[in-house]
């Protein structure tokens, strides 16, 4: 059922000064303000029920949850200059719950790539392994120059890593 933005504006005026009353006082009031439209009346005691419920996992930013899902993976940014097999590490562009993506230098073929390596330690291994190959797949499916284009999926000493083409390095040298 489509809200006017009027009846929006009414609902929320209620909704908004029934929060300022005591619980007990709620109901008499609400009564009172929607003066006899029960529909009315049921969006809002609707709106008050959802305010008081108890939050549940949905209702935390999903970010909240990398602790869960990265388990006690403790790591720190690889320095520059670090050097993961032919790849040497040049900054650091960002980090997320499948770890962290960096930009570095392909020194046997010469050019820049972004390296996204997967966490030391954590929790599910397998899950995370398996979801970045479905990520290099579907990726590896795609062709748009907007799109980054991965190059190949390495292990090195015991840390999986994808390789792809470095959006900064692109964006640089088409201008």
């Amino acid at each position: 059922m489509a809200v006017d933005t009027e009846r929006w504006r009414r609902i929320e005026s209620i909704y908004h000064a029934a929060l300022e009353r005591e619980p007990e006082q709620r109901s008499k009031f609400i009564a009172e303000a929607c003066a006899g439209d029960e529909g009315l009346c049921h969006e809002i005691e609707s709106l008050l029920a959802q305010a008081s419920k108890t939050a549940g996992p949905l209702d935390a930013p999903a970010w909240d949850a990398l602790g869960t899902l990265l388990g006690d993976a403790k790591e720190s940014p690889l320095a520059r200059g670090t050097q993961l097999g032919s790849y040497i590490i040049e900054s650091l562009l960002g980090a997320g719950g499948m770890g962290m993506v960096y930009e570095a230098q392909d020194a046997k073929l010469h050019r820049r790539v972004a390296i996204k390596a997967l966490p030391e330690g954590i929790s599910a291994p397998k899950q995370a392994i398996e979801r970045l190959w479905r990520e290099a797949r579907a990726a590896s499916a795609l062709n748009h120059p907007n799109i980054a284009t991965i190059h190949a999926i390495e292990e090195y000493e015991g840390r999986l890593l994808s390789l792809w083409s470095c959006w900064k390095a692109k964006a640089s040298s088409s201008l």
